[in-house]
């Protein structure tokens, strides 16, 4: 059996805000992400319910923890639970806000935790299945310029497979013992 253990950064670019680049060093590829926040929220029927858990303190941010549950009804009902905390006081949430705010678009999933008094970057999420276990923490976050070239796919990196994130996550995993 094998474990999600993959590293991968995100690139984008505030001027870009429904565009960013998904790079896997471990296998030296990469994948666009295309952020419509209109097809997010009119797909397949998921709802999303939020409710707040209580505030803790996640990689030195304080943090209100929340339990995120998704429900798709598209062909069979299928239920995910996950366990979600967000802090306003990650370096660039109030210019994230900003600009999801000028889209007006929100995806229903941060509308469902705004609505639950949850609202901020993620910090830490967990979500388990029976099929997987999946944790993802929020190793650093701040405000720098960079410059474009900063933007760019690494040389070297080749464009992963169609079939998404998981399974370029999926290829690179690591045997447990």
């Amino acid at each position: 059996m094998g474990v999600l253990g993959s590293k991968f950064a995100v690139i984008g670019h505030a001027g870009s805000p429904r565009y960013s680049v998904m790079l896997y060093s471990a296998s030296k590829t990469f994948q666009f992400n295309i952020i419509d926040t209109a097809a997010i929220n009119s797909a397949g029927g998921m709802n999303y319910t939020a409710i707040k858990v209580g505030n803790e303190t996640v990689q030195g941010y304080n943090c209100i923890h929340s339990r995120l549950t998704s429900t798709t009804t598209m062909g069979s009902k299928t239920t995910i639970v996950q366990d979600i905390w967000t802090s306003t006081d990650v370096p660039g949430y109030s210019t994230l806000k900003k600009m999801i705010s000028m889209q007006n678009v929100t995806p229903r999933m941060m509308q469902a935790l705004d609505a639950a008094g949850a609202g901020g970057m993620f910090v830490k999420m967990t979500m388990t299945t029976k099929e997987m276990s999946m944790d993802m923490v929020l190793v650093s976050a701040g405000r720098k310029s960079f410059p474009d070239s900063m933007f760019e796919i690494p040389s070297g990196y080749t464009q992963a497979s169609p079939m998404g994130m998981f399974s370029n996550m999926m290829m690179q995993q690591k045997p447990t013992h």
